[in-house]
């Protein structure tokens, strides 16, 4: 049903914050909209009111003296026969009594004073949030409150982008308030004291399609930037950390600009029990999915007696991913790979129950009947855009040309000096065996 604003709000109050941003049309004064309401409530109730009625008729005394003579000039004889008992007026206020609230003008100084009107769109939205955040706070509390606002990230650095989220979460905590924005900015969809419900829309083929899901499952792994920009990339990459900037110099070295031109994200799932979380995630939102991973994500389990007994950490493997994953890369076929999967991992823990747990390249197992078939199962896989590498990300690098720590691990000072060297004319070619990734990437482009 559609209700006149006067019955709307009494049910609930609501406000919108257009991607263009005109705080005249906002903050438009009427005796019916939010904004009128609140100066009204302001203004005509205060204690404070005789003061400012006295105030005026001073202002009005004074303006009658420097309006004297052109009065006298207009309000002529000949006026009063065409148009008897007028009486014209000069007024530098609104009518005291009814008007006063409809004559405010907000200014703001930045350093410089003006009105709003004039100011950027960071403080245009944030004032408006803010007034109508104590509108519904104070004035109209009967009713629960829903904030619209398109495109937020719009004309604003990022910590002015920071300042309106913190600025919208305020309001949701008040009278379980409701926001919805439309976004193309990851610094909308923080998830940590919020419970946000995303809807994500994508043009396919000239459709618009879109996939709903709420965030607070998910909370425990979207903790920055980094993570969030999937919800607007067409494909993602999920990897287990360093390796992200490793696949990014491989792709722009052989491929150009190709992440960016096809709408690509390279997620660092901050370890390998975290893929299978955004896995889930990117599969929930319908965005075509791709994983890189060690090789021991092909092997090992979560068998904490076992992994203490040899040694080392216990962790997910490839046997957590959705079978949704699989169904996307292989079609027809995923049932059969999943087995295949299954039945690897089942003959070497049976075989070779150590390797299993502490194997950490392929070339552990060349002495075994496995070694082949292994070899081109993961040829198989990368091809189909899960990328699961001979040895650890450590392996591929070229003896000499780091210093890898005393654990040769890749650190983030190794990354640094990664990019040192690429700004003085290295290639990542130079520095690591790129072969499979470079596979990895060539399968993920012939695929748009």
């Amino acid at each position: 049903m559609g209700f006149s604003a006067p019955i709307r709000n009494e049910f609930i109050q609501s406000a919108i914050i257009p991607s263009f941003r005109d705080p005249a049309l906002q903050l438009r004064i009427n005796e019916w909209n939010w904004y009128g309401k609140l100066l009204k409530y302001l203004t005509l109730n205060n204690s404070k009111r005789e003061k400012l009625d006295e105030a005026y008729k001073q202002v009005q005394d004074i303006a009658d003296e420097i309006f004297s003579d052109i009065k006298d000039e207009i309000n002529d004889e000949n006026l009063n026969v065409a148009f008897p008992n007028i009486k014209l007026i000069f007024q530098l206020n609104a009518d005291v009594r009814t008007d006063i609230y409809k004559n405010t003008l907000i200014y703001v100084d930045d350093g410089f004073k003006s009105l709003i009107t004039e100011k950027g769109a960071g403080i245009q939205s944030a004032t408006i949030i803010g007034l109508f955040s104590y509108y519904t706070n104070y004035v109209n509390t009967r009713t629960t409150a829903l904030l619209c606002v398109e495109e937020p990230e719009l004309y604003l650095h990022p910590h002015a982008c920071r300042v309106i989220s913190y600025k919208l979460d305020k309001f949701i905590k008040q009278n379980k308030n409701q926001v919805i924005i439309t976004t193309h900015s990851p610094e909308f969809l923080k998830t940590i004291k919020s419970n946000i419900n995303v809807i994500l829309v994508r043009k396919i083929s000239g459709r618009s399609i879109t996939n709903q899901l709420n965030l607070k499952e998910f909370k425990e792994i979207l903790i920055d930037n980094n993570q969030n920009e999937l919800f607007f990339a067409d494909k993602v990459i999920i990897c287990e950390g360093y390796d992200s900037y490793v696949i990014r110099w491989i792709a722009e070295e052989f491929f150009g600009d190709k992440l960016n031109e096809e709408n690509i994200s390279i997620i660092s799932a901050g370890g390998k029990d975290r893929i299978s979380k955004f896995v889930k995630l990117t599969l929930k939102l319908g965005i075509e999915t791709y994983i890189m991973a060690d090789f021991d994500y092909l092997l090992r389990d979560n068998d904490t007696v076992k992994t203490k007994s040899y040694g080392v950490d216990c962790h997910e493997s490839i046997a957590n991913i959705s079978d949704s994953l699989f169904e996307q890369k292989f079609n027809k076929d995923y049932v059969k790979v999943i087995s295949k999967i299954s039945k690897i991992r089942n003959k070497i823990k049976s075989n070779y129950e150590e390797r299993f747990y502490t194997a950490k390249n392929i070339k552990e197992f060349e002495d075994s009947v496995y070694y082949n078939s292994l070899k081109e199962f993961l040829k198989y896989l990368r091809q189909h855009g899960i990328c699961i590498l001979s040895g650890d990300i450590e392996s591929i690098f070229n003896k000499g040309v780091l210093n890898l720590d005393k654990n040769n691990k890749l650190t983030i000072e190794r990354i640094f000096e990664i990019n040192s060297k690429i700004a003085n004319d290295f290639k990542i070619s130079d520095i690591v065996d790129v072969d499979e990734i470079k596979e990895f990437l060539e399968n993920i482009f012939n695929n748009s």
